[in-house]
This record gives structure tokens, sequence and C-alpha cells, in this order.
């Protein structure tokens, strides 16, 4: 469980994160801007946790679908958009491209686990001790 709460906060959450302060994702968790999509584990709420690799269509949206976390990418790993629209429609917007993002407070207000996870701090707290990729 500790591994998929990391992976989560590590997606959503910058350290120190309220509900209040969340941001609606900066850019689409939909399955149509991936490639070679791998379940990473189910948290306690049921939600999917996923590993996946951007397809031409997310790159050529933008650098960052590609780019290193390191180099201000964007992650590949977390909940895909059209799952969470099947369990919580309300958080999930169409962008500007025609994309599904999670709108974060949103799910927050509907699910319990994610909104005691915003509420407890980011991924520093989450993660604290513990290396996804080592």
């Amino acid at each position: 469980m500790r591994v998929l709460l990391a992976i989560v906060a590590t997606l959503f959450f910058a350290s120190g994160l309220t509900a209040e302060d969340a941001p609606i994702k900066e850019y689409s968790s939909d399955n149509r801007l991936m490639m070679n999509v791998v379940t990473a584990g189910v948290l306690d709420n049921g939600m999917v946790i996923h590993t996946w690799e951007w397809n031409e269509t997310a790159k050529s949206l933008d650098a960052k679908y590609g780019a290193s976390e390191e180099d201000g990418g964007y992650a590949p790993t977390g909940l895909i958009a059209q799952d969470v629209q099947a369990k919580y429609p309300d958080a999930v917007i169409e962008d500007a491209n025609g994309y599904l993002t999670i709108d974060l407070p949103m799910l927050a207000d509907q699910d319990e686990l994610i909104a005691k996870m915003v509420m407890e701090g980011g991924a520093n707290t989450v993660i604290s001790g513990w290396c996804f990729w080592c």
C-alpha cells in the first residue's frame, strides 16, 4: 500500500499541498496518450495505479510528455483519467486539446482516501524513507 500511495502522491501533490490549494493536473492522464500501460497495483479505494509510456500523440502536444521528470517532464505513472471517470465522472474534465484530465480537488471531495492523502501533506510525507525507482 505504501508503494501505491507514494506513486499517487508523487503525481498529484507538491510538498505541503492542501485540498484547497491543489490544482487541476496540468497534464492529461488520458489513455489515448499512452502505450505499454501496466497495472502497478490497486489502492484500498479500488483505484488502479498504472505505469506507461507516452505515445507520439502526447509527445506532439507538449515536449514534457516523454521528457524525464528531472527535466520537468510529466510522470508516466498514476491514475488513468478514464478509470477515474468511470467511478467519479465529475472529477474528470476535458482539456483544450480534447483529452481527459483529473480534477484533483473534485476527486478529493469525492474520495476519502485521496482526500486523506492531500490533507496529510503531499509526496514528501507519503514517500519518506522509500524509493520507488531504487
